[in-house]
């Protein structure tokens, strides 16, 4: 067994055996999935596109398994969401927190059972702040096109997928679906047919990434086709996304996770995309905390947990007609 494979053990148990019996039903009704790219290249222009090596694991209280891809395609029909945590995130610490926010959004959730899948990239802290940030947003380029291989591999299933994201995630999620729909990632695109329309739902908390990234002439700017409607949560007083400028030494640059919703491009119909924004700057402070959205009364548990349930009313109602 692996470092990593005892860890996820590990922490799981320990989650598990801290739930109530209530609890202990919906341990069983949601499935949890651990997506490991930790040990991919960090290079986008050598990131594999053709058949990554995804590290997929199941996870169930106290043990985790390893599963081949074909086998995680075939999963009954319900709806995945994808977890992408932010920054300076260590391997043994990514449990616990996706599972802190697992739990807050689940307590507003309907009962329909949901995959929850973590996205775990290379993220540890690597140095002082400022440098590791500009490090960690170039290996965001990479992840963005890993995911968006994923999404292209899973969206032939036919299961409807909602997305989450924290700081750097939201800019692996946004690029991911920039990608996924036929847009250019560091001089890098998809292999084979580009999709649009997926009606994917999105939530973004605190995203570091530009304000101006999905807007028509952004740099993500196809991310919009891919999207349903996106859940944002910024905050005005955020002292880290503050200094966002500095990642490029461009003083124009503003963080989407610190102006809230700036200029979006239209979605694959033409339509305007539905954007609900929440200001957390007065509950939140200072900080860029993730937990602090969800565990102080900016409701970030409520509002991702609102996707998700029109998620899968989506999925029951195209389930039931076919």
């Amino acid at each position: 067994m692996t470092r990593l494979t005892f860890l996820i053990a590990t922490t799981v148990l320990l989650v598990c055996s801290t739930r109530s019996f209530a609890d202990d039903a919906v341990c069983v009704a949601d499935q949890h999935w651990l997506l490991n790219t930790r040990h991919l290249s960090y290079n986008a222009c050598s990131a594999d596109l053709e058949s990554p090596s995804l590290d997929l694991r199941r996870m169930e209280c106290g043990r985790s398994y390893r599963v081949e891809w074909e086998d995680f395609r075939a999963r009954p029909y319900r709806p995945l969401i994808i977890y992408v945590h932010g920054n300076r995130m260590e391997s043994e610490d990514l449990l616990s927190r996706a599972m802190s926010v697992h739990n807050s959004v689940r307590q507003f959730r309907n009962q329909q059972p949901i995959d929850w899948l973590i996205w775990s990239w290379p993220s540890e802290k690597d140095g002082i702040l400022l440098e590791d940030a500009r490090e960690k947003a170039k290996r965001t380029d990479a992840q963005a096109l890993y995911l968006a291989w994923f999404l292209a591999n899973q969206t032939d299933v036919g299961q409807p997928i909602g997305l989450i994201g924290y700081s750097f995630g939201c800019r692996i999620i946004g690029g991911a679906l920039h990608a996924l729909a036929g847009g250019n990632i560091s001089g890098r695109t998809l292999p084979g047919e580009h999709r649009v329309g997926e009606h994917f739902q999105v939530g973004f908390v605190a995203p570091a990434m530009d304000a101006r990234a999905m807007s028509a002439c952004g740099v993500y700017r196809n991310a919009c086709q891919n999207i349903n409607e996106l859940g944002l949560m910024y905050n005005r007083r955020d002292a880290v996304l503050r200094q966002f400028w500095k990642l490029d030494r461009d003083r124009s640059t503003m963080a989407l996770g610190y102006s809230g919703p700036r200029s979006f491009a239209p979605r694959y119909d033409g339509s305007t995309l539905p954007v609900y924004a929440r200001n957390c700057s007065q509950t939140i402070g200072l900080r860029h905390a993730e937990l602090d959205y969800y565990e102080k009364q900016c409701y970030a548990g409520r509002d991702m947990s609102r996707l998700i349930n029109q998620l899968s009313e989506f999925a029951n109602a195209t389930h039931s007609s076919q």
